[in-house]
């Protein structure tokens, strides 16, 4: 049954020919004559295939910037791109309206939104140039009417968010082995300096930075230095030595999300995904994510999970006390 016009809302559809509906680019405006009953279901349905399986073209209003490769052709097109997300295999439960996850073949799936930045790409190659983790291949990254296209290898398998409380406890000593490489490789890699933040430097983002990102900063010292700033402009207590933090410790490379479901399982090997918030920060700081992550409201964490993975890390509870009320200052 098709619904009726919302309430109080006028189409306007004077000038459009009904006779030829292929010729109409755009598939919301399909939808708005649906639902204005101007055309029919069927007539609806015929129009959108015929979009969904006509040529992608560019044009001087959507043009295409390719950002990587920089010297070589890329495996698929961004034409090929933008045409399979028409009709994608599979859309992320992570998708937003500024963020969106598609699967486009069997192989591979993109990330696309305006905010989505070319710097997590450089960061998954980065990482698989220096380390063992697995990380997907990235193939293509592009921009089109503002937003950026980030084209990676699909990883099948599930996110130990949910496998996770399936696991036979071989198999959980066999995933801790793991991520306890993958932590130690990622703490391997020798910083380039001690300025905090993503790979070529710019804002960092993620809870511990209020919704908008703060810095860049130009040292481990500044950064340390606004955590403790911002924590003792809202707190009651004015003798903070247990909050405070301090910069006596080397910056690491950090996921900044290592939580599980941002690791895929997949024939029993480990893969890690959405890279998106890591870069050069205190040692602590992934401790910090994992101890105070619970999930959301539809995926809860495994209760166990922190438990489980902690001791893979130095002792740093005084560290991630301090920044969970932080966190609640930022908040």
């Amino acid at each position: 049954m098709i619904p009726p016009p919302p309430p109080g809302i006028v189409f306007d559809f004077d000038g459009l020919d009904l006779s030829n509906l292929q010729s109409i680019r755009s598939p919301q405006l399909l939808n708005k004559l649906l639902i204005a009953r101007k055309i029919g279901y069927v007539d609806y349905m015929n129009a959108t295939l015929a979009l969904r399986s006509s040529p992608v073209t560019t044009t001087e209003s959507q043009s295409v910037q390719v950002l990587f490769p920089e010297s070589s052709d890329p495996i698929i097109s961004p034409l090929s791109v933008l045409q399979l997300l028409r009709s994608p295999i599979g859309r992320s439960s992570d998708s937003t309206a500024s963020l969106q996850i598609h699967r486009i073949s069997d192989s591979m799936l993109v990330k696309v939104g305006p905010y989505v930045d070319i710097a997590e790409a450089r960061t998954m190659m980065f990482v698989r140039e220096r380390t063992e983790i697995p990380v997907p291949t990235v193939h293509l990254v592009f921009v089109s009417e503002g937003k950026t296209y980030i084209v990676m290898d699909y990883i099948s398998g599930g996110d130990l968010q949910h496998r996770w409380p399936t696991l036979q406890p071989a198999e959980r000593d066999s995933v801790l082995r793991q991520v306890s490489k993958y932590l130690h490789d990622l703490r391997g890699i020798t910083p380039p300096s001690q300025t905090p933040g993503p790979i070529g430097g710019g804002i960092c983002r993620g809870r511990w930075f209020s919704s908008g990102g703060a810095g860049p900063f130009q040292s481990h010292a500044q950064l340390v230095a606004w955590w403790n700033k911002s924590h003792s402009a809202h707190s009651a207590d004015r003798e903070p030595s247990g909050n405070t933090l301090s910069a006596d410790q080397s910056l690491v490379f950090t996921h900044c999300d290592f939580l599980p479901r941002n690791l895929i399982l997949n024939s029993g090997t480990v893969w890690v995904v959405d890279w998106e918030l890591a870069g050069w920060y205190p040692p602590y700081l992934e401790y910090a994510c994992i101890a105070q992550d619970s999930g959301d409201w539809e995926y809860v964490t495994p209760e166990d999970w922190a438990a489980a993975v902690l001791p893979l890390f130095p002792d740093y509870k005084r560290e991630s006390d301090a920044l969970r009320r932080l966190c609640g200052s930022l908040n």
